[in-house]
């Protein structure tokens, strides 16, 4: 429970605010004023940070003063260090990125990880078990040892760069509808576990948990595909022209054939997988593929819908993203309400997913033009459906 708060206490303290800056990065890096942007967003995640500990720490007493828990009054503070200091560390990384030193954000990814398993390791060396409390600390120290080693290659500039109140306006009516759609997102992914709970036994809600779980593997590769294709995505979006519009087309492709193999071998070795390491979880196998297409058409949204970043409009796609979660909501309990199987119902949110990209690609067309290669994605998703 205190790790769910923790990461919804960083998402309050962040606004979103890192869409902002990807969104208006490269346009400040064309005027040589990308670090007074980095600068700028760190400051305001400061500002909410300060803002939002005072209600946090209501909530956290509401929450958790019944539990007793060892050294309560040094968790929540250590909580809110961390949260800040994971938007600050995540904006370098994204500024790494963006800007294409690759060693940088290499090392500085790592660190936290590394940094992380070494404290608990000496930790359960010495206790030989683990301690609550030491976890909390171990995430606050790893963050610290990273924001160290970022201001190491980039303080000097965050020193000396201006905070750019002119641009405030841009950046809330960027981020400010990205809130709400992170927690719609957020909400349509995990409620389907607790519709579940009301209709099938434990033992087959064991079977959705392991099919989560085979998805996670999945994940990392369209993770690393976002990485690469993220810069050259959000460069286009930020300088939109004829010559840089085919280019985006083929970065398209790129995912759409990139999904199409990782479907296929992930509907190839999954089944295996289950059989010799799972075999008691039958359902696991058939409920992970279906959600394996819900997981493409969701990272497939961020490539067809360019056109809401262009023209700074994501109150539209908030609108249409809240009737979509709605359709989710309700469509997905009756469907189980009224006989039928999981794997049905999961073909349902695959089909109502699908059928809100493609309202969401036409809009985007409609605000900025880019292409037409939802038919193409069309002829894909038949074709892994029918499969």
């Amino acid at each position: 429970m205190i790790m769910i708060y923790s990461s919804i206490i960083s998402i309050f303290f962040s606004m979103q605010l890192e869409s902002s800056f990807a969104r208006f990065y490269f346009n400040a890096k064309e005027n040589n004023e990308h670090f007074d942007h980095l600068k700028t967003i760190a400051y305001l995640m400061g500002v909410f940070a300060l803002v939002y500990s005072v209600p946090s720490y209501f909530a956290f007493n509401f929450l958790f003063a019944n539990y007793f828990i060892d050294s309560f009054s040094y968790i929540f503070p250590i909580i809110c260090f961390t949260a800040f200091l994971l938007n600050v560390t995540s904006l370098v990384n994204l500024h790494f990125r963006y800007n294409y030193e690759r060693r940088n954000f290499v090392i500085s990814s790592l660190l936290f990880p590394i940094t992380y398993l070494v404290i608990i390791g000496v930790y359960l060396l010495v206790h030989e078990s683990i301690n609550f409390f030491i976890v909390f600390v171990a995430q606050g120290i790893g963050q610290l040892i990273v924001l160290l080693f970022q201001i190491m290659l980039v303080g000097k500039k965050l020193l000396v760069a201006s905070f750019q109140s002119k641009n405030l306006k841009s950046i809330f009516k960027f981020s400010i509808p990205m809130l709400p759609m992170f927690f719609l997102i957020f909400a349509n992914d995990k409620a389907v576990i607790y519709i579940l709970r009301e209709f099938i036994p434990l033992e087959l809600l064991a079977d959705f948990s392991l099919a989560t779980k085979f998805l996670a593997f999945l994940s990392l590769f369209f993770f690393a595909l976002r990485i690469a294709l993220e810069p050259k995505v959000n460069r286009f979006v930020s300088f939109p022209n004829d010559d840089r519009r085919s280019e985006y087309r083929m970065y398209v492709n790129i995912y759409i054939g990139f999904s199409l193999v990782l479907l296929v071998i992930f509907m190839l070795v999954v089944p295996l997988v289950q059989q010799y390491f799972f075999p008691k979880f039958t359902n696991a196998y058939r409920w992970s593929i279906i959600l394996a297409i819900s997981l493409i058409l969701l990272y497939m949204g961020a490539y067809m819908t360019p056109g809401f970043s262009i023209r700074k409009r994501m109150d539209i796609k908030l609108l249409i993203v809240l009737a979509q979660v709605t359709f989710n909501f309700v469509g997905f309990y009756f469907v189980l309400k009224n006989g039928y199987d999981v794997f049905f119902a999961l073909k349902y949110l695959v089909l109502v997913n699908y059928i809100f990209l493609l309202i969401q690609h036409y809009f985007s067309n409609k605000l900025y033009k880019v292409s037409n290669e939802y038919l193409k994605a069309t002829a894909l998703f038949s074709l892994v459906f029918i499969v």
